[in-house]
């Protein structure tokens, strides 16, 4: 029987079959490594588009690998950073100089975390050894990541708080202020009226006496000075809002400024916009705040006199009344503007000033709901701005 046809159907079976299995293979294997291409492409994506720095370095601190879109705003290209040492970027810095010393004890084997500050910016960086598969190792690795963001939201956080511990201590102070009115102010009066009687009995005839009793008299003033600012700064009464016309409002207590002015030698120009709407307000606690700007600008321009602006606007765009106080005095160190607001603060000589003027200025102002900026201007002497909204 002739088997060379059965033989060539077998082989020929034999050869499609493994010719379909190897067919298979090499689909399955270019599935496999598409698929790994893949991978690698999407890794290769996160890593270049994730918000931090990756780098390694080996045992001598020289990088190896740096990745990340955190690189971009350090102005370090990562290929160009490849193979410098570690010493050479740090040494931009003096004070990142001492954080080698943590890349050296991650390569002793140690986990370190430490902050560092770099071009502006402010980095957590998480650093640890990289070793073989055997253990052994052989350079650090590690990730940085930009912390600006959260370090500021951290300062801000920590002003919000002293300002509600500020609050509560005002709180405490409302609490006592009644306490305080009832237990020194009752005796300033008694020690007031004293003091006018035993004036009118003794009249001018101890000269020395005189003295002493109005130095007396002095001091009591400014006690319950002193005990009125504390329970207007409190205790703030209730506002009495109504349509005024501000102009008006500043005539009046530049008039009763008059005899201050002309004893301090204070020359006062006003520019009073004629075409100023009525603003809602309360008449008397306005007044409060222009007689303290005003006494201000006085105490600063001592000894020499100086000149006195005081100027109205409308704000049609932003549908306010605006009001600037100029002074020709000695202005504010730069050092003191942030404090000028917080309470028993005072730019004053010692004794001249409780330090809560302003700061019962800037209540009343708040409850207007009006802005109010002090700054210095560039001629000399200070520019208060008071914007009251419509």
């Amino acid at each position: 029987m002739n088997m060379l046809p059965l033989l060539l159907v077998i082989t020929t079976a034999t050869a499609v079959t493994l010719g379909v299995s190897l067919a298979l293979a090499i689909s399955r294997h270019r599935r496999i490594e598409a698929a790994r291409g893949e991978r690698e492409e999407r890794l290769r994506m996160i890593t270049a588009q994730m918000p931090a720095v990756l780098w390694s370095t080996n045992t001598d601190l020289h990088v190896t690998n740096c990745l990340g879109a955190g690189i971009a705003p350090l102005r370090l290209p990562g290929k160009e950073v490849v193979s410098t040492a570690m010493f050479e970027i740090f040494r931009l810095s003096d004070q990142n100089l001492l954080r080698m010393d943590e890349l050296k004890r991650a390569l002793q084997g140690e986990l370190v975390v430490y902050e560092v500050d770099w071009q502006g910016q402010t980095f957590s960086v998480h650093a640890q050894p990289l070793t073989d598969d055997k253990g052994r190792i052989i350079g650090t690795i590690g990730v940085a990541q930009d912390i600006t963001a959260r370090k500021q939201a951290e300062e801000e956080l920590r002003a919000t708080q002293m300002q509600l511990i500020q609050a509560a201590k005002l709180e405490i102070v409302g609490q006592m202020a009644a306490s305080v009115a009832h237990e020194v102010k009752n005796p300033l009066n008694n020690i007031m009226f004293a003091v006018s009687y035993l004036k009118d009995t003794l009249g001018d005839a101890d000269k020395t006496v005189s003295e002493v009793l109005a130095q007396i008299q002095a001091a009591v003033e400014k006690g319950t000075r002193a005990v009125r600012g504390l329970m207007d700064l409190a205790a703030p009464d209730e506002l009495r809002l109504q349509p005024e016309d501000l102009n008006k409002i500043i005539t009046g207590a530049l008039q009763m400024m008059k005899h201050e002015f002309a004893t301090n030698q204070i020359k006062v120009e006003t520019h009073l916009a004629a075409d100023l709407p009525p603003v809602s307000l309360d008449r008397h606690k306005i007044e409060q705040c222009l007689l303290n700007f005003c006494m201000n600008a006085v105490h600063a321009m001592q000894p020499n006199g100086g000149t006195l602006t005081v100027r109205t606007r409308l704000n049609e765009r932003e549908r306010a009344v605006v009001t600037e106080i100029d002074d020709t005095g000695h202005g504010i160190p730069p050092d003191k503007m942030d404090r000028l607001f917080q309470p028993f603060f005072t730019t004053k000589p010692k004794g001249k000033g409780s330090g809560l003027g302003l700061a019962v200025v800037k209540t009343i102002l708040d409850l207007h709901h009006a802005g109010v900026s002090i700054a210095n201007r560039p001629e000399g002497g200070i520019r208060i701005t008071v914007i009251f909204p419509l």
